[in-house]
């Protein structure tokens, strides 16, 4: 299953599967993606806090100009 995952060149799957003994195919596979998903959410947390820190402003904002009913 692992040989289906669109990887880099420079990835070595059978590298990996060395340094994990008793792992099949699937194994391998779900331990890739759940690298790869860490990876994305550490490589945009930053993205993602300074979207977080632009919400607060506008909200704080719109509770400012709405306030004085």
């Amino acid at each position: 299953m692992a040989h289906k995952l669109r990887l880099s060149g420079g990835f070595d799957v059978r590298k990996i599967a060395k340094q994990a003994p008793g792992f099949v195919g699937a194994d391998l596979a779900s331990l890739i993606k759940e690298a790869a998903v860490l990876a994305i959410a550490h490589l945009t947390a930053p993205v993602k806090a300074g979207v977080d820190a632009v919400l607060k402003e506008v909200v704080i904002f719109a509770f400012k100009v709405s306030w004085p009913l």
